[in-house]
Formats: structure tokens, C-alpha cells, sequence
């Protein structure tokens, strides 16, 4: 499980979770908080979705401290440098919530995902936003953790946003990730076993909660996952590299070869055939 950490959660998706819909941040003059929409969920996906990304409000006027934030934040899209110095002299000036996303954005369009996660991270906990954006930021910032190797810090933002945001799918999906990262399997399966009772159309928390299982030495229960994820999406290259992986620990290496190199045939292009090859190399190699 702890192979999937980085590949699940790269940088651009984040990114574009930060920026789609246009702006979502409209920061109202002090002391008033931003104005937020909470989020709107995702739809079922075979693949873990990033954070659901929050809806603007309705502008009722044309404030100063909203269009500052669009010009920002569309800014950092084409010139991330020149935002990055704009949103720390608009936080100088006393830009507030607003201000500092619009930099965590431009920070991340600069390939600073660290400095981007701590902003997004502190935004989580300490900004006057509705429970609901402040849980959409700690998912954000998550999901960085988990892209930067922190499965620690993934961990505590994913339990803060679920503080917020109870029963969320993607927030209990990411804090078993880190869960798992850290060897933490018994927890992985809690986590997973709740999204699994949440989104039963879902494939991929139970191709996840397969891997918990194996590495728990569970093979019957990795096993019926399994065969429940192909059973809802047949093509599905994670549960093809999973269950290669539990009959290759069984010794059936002809059946691992076999969903390895299906998994590849039916997306080359996708990191579980990247890995697929990598564990083919090393069949090869015996």
C-alpha cells in the first residue's frame, strides 16, 4: 500500500483543485471572514478523488478584497512568480485568508509544494472560513503531505478536516493512506472499511483495503475485496497490480505474470502498469 502514496496525489491534480472554478475565496474587508460555499462532494470514481473542490458564493458587490483575490489567483495561473511577490506584499497589507491561498497557490504552481502545504495546512486550522472550506484546505494540504513523503502530517490534516467534515469519503480515503504509509494497517482497514459502507459503487477503497489486508496477512478478506472491485470495474489496473501481488505471495507466479501484464495491456500509460513492469523485471530476474 505504501508504494501508492505519491502516485495517487500528484501535484497538478492538487493544483488544479486549488484553481478550478474560478475564485472561491472572496475575502470581504476585516473583520468580516472570507465568504465561502461549502464543498460540493464528488461523484463515484475509480481512481481517489482529490479534495471536493468549494463553490463560490454569489458576489453581492464589487469588493475590493474579491477582486484582488480573481486577480490573483488568475495571475499565479500565467505569472506564479510575479504572484508569489504580490500575494506576499498583499499579506503584508493585510490581505488576510484571501491573500495567503492566493500565494500557497502560486507557490505550488512554482513547484514550492512544501511551503504551499504549510500555508494550505495553517489556512485549514486557523482561517475564518465556514468547518466546510476549512476541511476542503486541510484536504488540500493532505493530500500534499502525502505527495511530499509526510504521511505523518497527511495524517493529522486529514483527521482535522474529518473534525470538520465527518463521514467525508475522500478525507477517511487519504487518512488511511497515511495510516498504511506508517505500517498503521489496522487503522487503514477502520477508515477504508467506513468509505467502503459509504460509497459501495466505489472500486478503489476496496482495492486499498485489499492491500491493507494483505499486509496484514489476511488473504481471504484481500482476496474477496478484490474480487468485489473487479466485479464493479473489471478493467481496473490497481486491482489487477493488487491481486498479481497476493497470488505472487502465494507462489502462483504464472497468475501474477498474467494480471501484471493485463493491467499494462489495459493502461500502459498509468502508474500501476509502471509498477506492473517493475515487478515483471523482477519475476524476470529470478
Amino acid at each position: 500500500m505504501r508504494h501508492r502514496t505519491t502516485r495517487w496525489f500528484p501535484t497538478l491534480i492538487v493544483l488544479a483543485v486549488l484553481a478550478a472554478g474560478g475564485a472561491w475565496w472572496l475575502a470581504a474587508p476585516e473583520p468580516a471572514p472570507p465568504r465561502i460555499a461549502p464543498a460540493v462532494p464528488s461523484g463515484p470514481s475509480e481512481t481517489p478523488d482529490p479534495a471536493a473542490t468549494p463553490r463560490t458564493e454569489p458576489v453581492a458587490s464589487a469588493e475590493p478584497a474579491g477582486s484582488d483575490y480573481e486577480r490573483c489567483m488568475g495571475l499565479a495561473m500565467v505569472d506564479p512568480a510575479r504572484a508569489a511577490v504580490e500575494a506576499e506584499r498583499w499579506v503584508a497589507e493585510g490581505g488576510g485568508d484571501a491573500a495567503r491561498h492566493c500565494a500557497a497557490t502560486a507557490l505550488l504552481q512554482l513547484g514550492e509544494v512544501e511551503r504551499a502545504a504549510e500555508i494550505l495546512d495553517a489556512l485549514g486550522r486557523e482561517a475564518l472560513a465556514p468547518a466546510e472550506a476549512r476541511a476542503a484546505l486541510l484536504a488540500q494540504a493532505g493530500q500534499l503531505w502525502l505527495a511530499l513523503g509526510r504521511p505523518d502530517r497527511a495524517y493529522a490534516a486529514a483527521t482535522l478536516g474529518l473534525a470538520a467534515r465527518a463521514d467525508d469519503p475522500d478525507l477517511l480515503t487519504d487518512r488511511a493512506i497515511a495510516a498504511a504509509s506508517q505500517d498503521r494497517f489496522e487503522e487503514a482497514v477502520d477508515d477504508l472499511s467506513r468509505v467502503v459502507d459509504l460509497r459501495p459503487d466505489r472500486a478503489e477503497p476496496l482495492v486499498l483495503r485489499a492491500s491493507a489486508w494483505r499486509h496484514l496477512g489476511q488473504r481471504a478478506l484481500a482476496e474477496d475485496d478484490l474480487a468485489r472491485a473487479l466485479a464493479l470495474h473489471p478493467a481496473n489496473p490497481d486491482a489487477l497490480l493488487e491481486r498479481g501481488l497476493l497470488r505472487r505471495d502465494q507462489r502462483d507466479l504464472a497468475g501474477a505474470r498474467a494480471d501484471w501484464e493485463t493491467a499494462i495491456r489495459l493502461s500502459p500509460e498509468s502508474a500501476a502498469a509502471e509498477l506492473a513492469r517493475d515487478h515483471l523485471a523482477a519475476l524476470d530476474e529470478r
